[in-house]
């Protein structure tokens, strides 16, 4: 491997950079950056990096990506790329490793400790590890309410050949010995879209959403204990921080947490995210579904939980009637006319579209419609699980279970 002296005419390219290789399941997806001469690329294998074959995998990648399906789970496997211009052979790439993984397609364990484990893998802040879906992948992943409608071949089938980088899981909770369908990155995150927990056969009409996993401590916990303890019909969680990018979203508001505006990886603030795409979907497909957007914060004149319907002047009954619920359960709540808080979710995207904006990341809806619940909750409320027991009966008061 290296550089051809047969060509003197043909310069030699330089060595690819930016090389990554993601483990998938029983396949490795690479990609590097372009090298300006290359006419094609050489991608070189080893089980060994102390040691490389001199015969490449691949001997003619005409573009800057290359998916190695011949790799087996478990085992690890080190990678190079070299570029090739006429009969001239570059320098090899840094070397990159990834071992695939087997996927289990049904699983029974703790639902609580996934989430845990997915959250535990969440991109941070500045990784820029959010991929904004183009147009053609947003209409894709849309159709996934094949899942909602319960047609999990046509759901799978999409996900294998558009999603490779998601499973969807049979999952049976050993808590609650109820069975969901989890739809998650795995074995490794690649996109950072998120992760979606659908119940076929629901108690409550509700979503439960937690578009700031991460900068919102505690949400992730609380929401999916929210979500098995009042049987809801879906769970949507963000996939990365909300500051994990840098690139503006374009949606109207601004806050301070990330660089004075909102993020495309501020999924409660953008709307070309799969986690708008999904809430967008179920909000479509079950016209009398709740969602539940959950939050956090700590400042000192918002009360214990701090409720709205996403409309500053428009309080709806469900959210006056949750409010009530916390009340009798000596829960401080409050919803915005009586109250000095101003995180009314004015500007939460999820909240524009299901109160009917016609164009949710830079327009308000006029009036509310009952069925977006925004909650701002104080972080000694939404952390400890007998705290925000009282928003899991609260719930559990207020919305009746389906027939």
């Amino acid at each position: 491997m290296g550089s051809s002296s047969s060509d003197t005419s043909a310069s030699v390219p330089d060595a690819p950079v930016g090389l990554t290789a993601m483990a998938r399941e029983s396949k490795v997806a690479l990609q590097w950056s372009a090298v300006a001469e290359a006419e094609q690329y050489r991608v070189y294998r080893t089980t060994d990096v102390s040691s490389w074959p001199s015969t490449p995998l691949q001997p003619a990648v005409p573009t800057p990506s290359f998916t190695d399906t011949t790799a087996r789970n478990g085992i690890q496997y080190g990678y190079r790329v070299t570029a090739v211009a006429g009969d001239a052979e570059g320098a090899p790439s840094s070397p990159a490793q990834a071992r695939p993984q087997a996927v289990d397609r049904e699983l029974t364990a703790s639902l609580r400790e996934r989430i845990q484990a997915i959250y535990d893998a969440m991109p941070r802040r500045d990784s820029e590890a959010f991929v904004v879906p183009s147009s053609e992948q947003q209409t894709q992943w849309r159709a996934l309410d094949a899942l909602a409608d319960n047609d999990t071949t046509a759901a799978r089938a999409l996900i294998d050949a558009s999603f490779p980088s998601y499973a969807l899981i049979r999952f049976t909770d050993t808590a609650t010995d109820r069975r969901y369908w989890l739809l998650q990155e795995a074995p490794t995150v690649e996109t950072g879209w998120g992760t979606v927990v659908i119940d076929p056969s629901p108690t409550r009409n509700l979503a439960v959403e937690m578009p700031h996993p991460y900068y919102d401590i505690g949400t992730y916990a609380e929401g999916i204990d929210l979500f098995l303890g009042t049987g809801a019909r879906a769970f949507i969680m963000a996939g990365t921080s909300r500051c994990a990018n840098r690139k503006p979203s374009g949606c109207d508001g601004e806050t301070t947490v990330c660089n004075n505006y909102y993020p495309v990886s501020d999924v409660a603030h953008a709307t070309e995210t799969p986690f708008q795409v999904t809430h967008e979907t179920l909000a479509d497909t079950f016209s009398k579904m709740v969602a539940l957007n959950l939050h956090g914060n700590g400042l000192s004149e918002c009360e214990t939980v701090f409720l709205s319907s996403g409309v500053w002047d428009d309080t709806s009954d469900p959210v006056a009637a949750l409010r009530d619920a916390l009340l009798a359960r000596d829960v401080d709540a409050a919803d915005p006319m009586p109250s000095s808080c101003p995180l009314v979710g004015g500007t939460n995207v999820q909240g524009h579209y299901t109160n009917g904006s016609a164009a949710p990341c830079t327009r308000k809806a006029t009036g509310a419609n009952g069925r977006f619940i925004h909650l701002e909750q104080q972080r000694f409320f939404r952390e400890p699980p007998d705290r925000y027991a009282a928003l899991i009966e609260a719930v559990n008061a207020v919305f009746i279970p389906l027939k």
